[in-house]
């Protein structure tokens, strides 16, 4: 009966062993986790921040451009139209056609 005893409580030592190892690789687990967790986010916020500053340069550069397209573009229009030969006499004469039913004579 004596054996009985020492044999169960070996037994339970055992288990009793086995459960703190199982813990310790519980705990060694989460801790790894928890630390591979914290790199990503750190990497993702680092390249995050990085990529929206690129974002953010390229949208200056952009507008910076197509302000210039712009000023561009209005300025050859307006040259465009003040180089153009009005005339006058025509336009006058569609008006009283358009407005009075009227037949000029140019």
């Amino acid at each position: 009966m004596a054996e009985d005893v020492d044999l169960i409580e070996h037994l339970i030592a055992i288990e009793n062993e086995a459960s703190e190892m199982i813990a310790e690789a519980q705990r060694k687990a989460d801790d790894r986790l928890a630390k591979a967790r914290a790199e990503a986010d750190e990497s993702f916020k680092s390249q995050f921040s990085s990529f929206s500053g690129e974002l953010a340069e390229k949208e200056v550069s952009n507008r910076k451009q197509i302000d210039s397209d712009y000023e561009h573009f209005v300025g050859e229009y307006t040259k465009t139209l003040e180089s153009s030969k009005k005339d006058t006499d025509s336009f006058n004469s569609l008006l009283e056609k358009l407005l009075f039913d009227k037949q000029l004579s140019v």
